[in-house]
């Protein structure tokens, strides 16, 4: 087996092992944040008063389990995405080699790793690369990304629960 052959196929797993955890991700943020914001709504039922305390403690104990889980998630992905993009940089040469033989550029612009959030893209309609457009329905913000959700959602609930205990 050449060097590139073990590379591609450490970039399929990698990027195969990427995707799952995002899946396995999302799936326990939706678990979550359905337990969690089911058992605040019945916390504030009057009727289950004599239970705030009981009940608080143990969303807390969820949302403290939650944040554990979703700040190791976020952890893993930064680490997943950091080794797609060194698998594909480390098949540099090996991509540029077949893309010349193929008559490509070496290198072409935009062409980049699962993952990558780079700001340009190669757009289809124009065969160009051009800045990826950002708006009111499409952007990305550098300081929250979309993984980082689940620990933001957490500490929140953390929050109301230390509320909920102390009202």
């Amino acid at each position: 087996m050449t060097a590139a052959e073990i590379l591609q196929t450490d970039y399929k797993l990698k990027t195969d092992y990427l995707v799952a955890h995002l899946a396995r991700m999302w799936t326990r943020f939706g678990f979550f944040l359905t337990i969690q914001s089911a058992l605040f709504g019945y916390s504030l039922q009057l009727a289950n008063a004599e239970y705030l305390r009981l009940l608080a403690g143990f969303g807390l104990i969820l949302a403290l389990l939650w944040w554990h889980f979703a700040a190791t998630d976020n952890y893993l992905v930064t680490v997943y995405r950091a080794q797609v993009a060194q698998v594909f940089h480390l098949m540099r040469a090996a991509r540029a080699a077949a893309f010349v033989e193929a008559g490509l550029p070496p290198d072409p612009p935009g062409y980049s790793y699962v993952g990558s959030t780079a700001s340009e893209a190669f757009d289809a309609r124009s065969g160009e690369v051009r800045p990826v457009a950002r708006g009111l329905l499409q952007w990305r913000s550098e300081r929250l990304s979309a993984t980082e959700l689940g620990v933001v959602f957490a500490l929140f609930f953390v929050a109301l629960w230390l509320l909920r205990l102390v009202t």
